[in-house]
């Protein structure tokens, strides 16, 4: 299914209009997933991968810690996850053209600012866990619930 995943994409990469693609599945298996990114951008290089979903909290799955490729799929893709995001999981992940001489491309700030909102959710989720354990903890201390 991979292989015919990647050559789908790769032809999809052909049409000459196309400005952006979304490659998005139902898989959690990384073979389906993270290793058909990373065979599409080794296959052309028109189309670069981009962050999808920047404010989503879960990103890809890192296949190789020493392949600076690898990391830079997981940080752009994003996966969800059962039970935790009320999906049996899927995969999403963002290919655009490469821009051309002159052409605007989005700023780094831009990219530094998809950071820190992705941080302050993740630090709020934190404060919402810790209100609850707290709220919990009180609550038993008073013989309530």
């Amino acid at each position: 299914l991979a292989d015919l995943q990647q050559r789908l994409i790769l032809h999809a990469m052909r049409f000459p209009s196309l400005e952006a693609l979304v490659y998005s599945t139902c898989s959690v298996n990384d073979m389906e997933n993270e290793c058909v990114v990373e065979a599409v951008l080794s296959a052309q290089s028109k189309f670069v991968l981009e962050p999808a979903l920047p404010w989503w909290h879960r990103r890809g799955h890192v296949l190789s810690d020493l392949n600076p490729l690898h990391q830079h799929i997981a940080r752009c893709c994003v996966r969800c996850k059962y039970p935790e995001d009320e999906t049996i999981g899927f995969f999403v992940a963002r290919f655009v053209l490469k821009a051309r001489e002159g052409e605007l491309t989005p700023s780094a700030s831009l990219e530094e600012k998809f950071e820190r909102l992705r941080r302050a959710r993740v630090q709020q989720e934190r404060w919402q866990r810790r209100q609850a354990q707290m709220r919990t903890q009180v609550q038993a201390e008073a013989g309530i619930g």
